[in-house]
């Protein structure tokens, strides 16, 4: 009987803390609440970086932070695909955010300069600030996923590291995209595209990464892109507008101060 026990019964706490414990609710209190922890999290990572930015203090955090996120990764790879429960449908690391939680490890790990650093900000940029930061506003956690539950932890540290060490190439590293960048990003996209619907293809069933599956259970902002496979269409169509409307304020601000450093110039 003991088993049935949730932590939040055992501690006989308020219904308002049970109800965090076990279940999650979008638009809540709680989500209020997570939204502090995790992005004070970040705050306090970029806020480290910041404080010791151009120093080898700030180049050790930053591989500090890339490790943790790495070994958390695998942890969390390792619980989905262990005996007993492993499901081709959900666990393999295919969907968007799971990739970029992998791409963020390498991006904190690689040397700046570099142009495997340079093609990952571009990354970081287009596909974690600008994509997987959704995950914040609508998150997609299922009816019992609280607080008590590895799911819960899993889906928002992951997006922490993800969310986190974007703001950290535009905060720390002043990354600034460009058109070049925004290529990138398309190119790496379409090929991410291709890779999910068939892997969906291949698996079958109710496989949905990159929500780009034949499944009908969608999150709200997908489900107005329509139906398999007009969906990919304007999915498509929608993120390649996010990434050039990403861009424009940066390509607009290097003009305006090329423009302004010329004119001093000939003053």
């Amino acid at each position: 009987m003991l088993a049935n026990v949730t932590p939040a019964q055992m501690s006989g706490g308020p219904e308002w803390v049970q109800r965090w414990l076990t279940d999650f609710a979008p638009y809540s209190a709680q989500h209020l609440a997570t939204l502090l922890i995790f992005g004070g999290a970040m705050a306090i990572g970029i806020a480290v970086g910041v404080r010791h930015r151009g120093t080898a203090r700030e180049r050790s955090w930053r591989v500090a932070w890339g490790v943790t996120a790495l070994v958390t990764q695998a942890v969390e790879l390792y619980w989905w695909c262990r005996p007993g429960q492993f499901d081709a449908e959900t666990s393999l690391p295919l969907a968007l955010c799971d990739l970029m939680a992998w791409v963020s490890s390498f991006w904190l790990l690689s040397r700046e300069g570099t142009h495997t650093h340079r093609v990952l900000s571009a990354v970081m940029y287009f596909g974690g600030l600008c994509l997987s930061s959704q995950a914040f506003i609508t998150p997609i956690l299922k009816e019992g996923e609280g607080m008590e539950t590895l799911r819960y932890w899993f889906f928002f540290v992951g997006h922490t590291h993800i969310v986190g060490a974007a703001l950290y190439g535009l905060f720390v590293l002043r990354y600034r995209p460009d058109w070049r960048a925004c290529r990138v990003a398309i190119f790496c996209g379409v090929g991410y595209v291709m890779a999910a619907i068939t892997a969906n293809h291949l698996i079958g069933g109710d496989a949905n990464y990159g929500f780009l599956g034949k499944k009908e259970i969608q999150p709200a902002v997908v489900k107005l892109a329509g139906p398999y496979p007009w969906k990919v269409l304007w999915m498509s169509v929608a993120v390649t507008l996010i990434f050039v409307l990403a861009t424009v304020p940066w390509i607009v601000v290097r003009r305006w101060k090329a423009t302004t450093a010329s004119g001093q110039m000939c003053q």
